[in-house]
């Protein structure tokens, strides 16, 4: 943000938004984002801080599979653009949380391990490090 003031970050996720939709409602956890945003802006917020969103081998979005697919279990693509586009134009910054050293593949190869990368970028099983 760079202008010298102090700003507000709110944490607009918990650990139960990614299983929103399976609780008997069609809203996924980004639509109801949206719905709260104009209140969340009143209140003072500059920062929003989103979870994960790509496609996750886990349902919280912390073992990306697919960096560039940005359907999770968090909402559409589309309904991510438009939580993104809304924020911005009420000058809130929006914040995505992402684990940049954390990659699962998403195939496994001809001895069953999870070794296959075939979403984008296309990695190898020399990705794959161990302790």
């Amino acid at each position: 943000l760079g202008d010298g003031r102090p700003h507000v970050m709110l944490q607009a996720f918990h650990w139960g938004s990614c299983h929103v939709r399976g609780r008997g409602g069609d809203s996924s956890w980004y639509s109801i984002v949206l719905q709260h945003l104009d209140t969340v802006t009143e209140a003072g917020v500059s920062m929003l801080w989103l979870p994960p969103p790509c496609q996750s081998a886990d349902a919280h979005g912390y073992l990306p599979s697919g960096w560039y697919n940005l359907d999770s279990n968090y909402g559409s693509r589309e309904e991510l653009l438009k939580v993104l586009k809304k924020a911005r134009t009420q000058g809130v910054a929006p914040v995505l949380d992402l684990v940049a050293n954390h990659r699962c593949a998403d195939a496994q190869d001809e001895k069953g391990e999870w070794s296959v990368y075939r979403q984008e970028p296309s990695w190898g099983k020399w990705a794959i490090c161990s302790n």
